[in-house]
């Protein structure tokens, strides 16, 4: 998750979301990778296909008010 975050830092959201993707095979019931995708998903005006990860990301970590609220933001949208 870490590289992905350094990567999308860089602009290479290419790679960056792929090292989100090997998080989630790694790690898959951490919200992290899921938000992180999410947001880059939101970035491109790609609402519909963030739902599923923001989703993930509430789910695995039902205590984040920031997954929460972007998830209710993304089904407002």
């Amino acid at each position: 998750n870490a590289l992905g975050v350094a990567l999308t830092r860089m602009e290479r959201t290419a790679e960056a979301y792929a090292a989100f993707e090997k998080a989630i095979k790694l790690t898959p019931h951490w919200s992290l990778p899921y938000f992180q995708i999410g947001q880059q998903l939101l970035a491109r005006t790609k609402t519909k296909e963030a739902v599923p990860y923001f989703e993930n990301a509430a789910k695995y970590n039902p205590r984040s008010m920031q997954a929460r609220w972007t998830l209710m933001r993304v089904y407002r949208m």
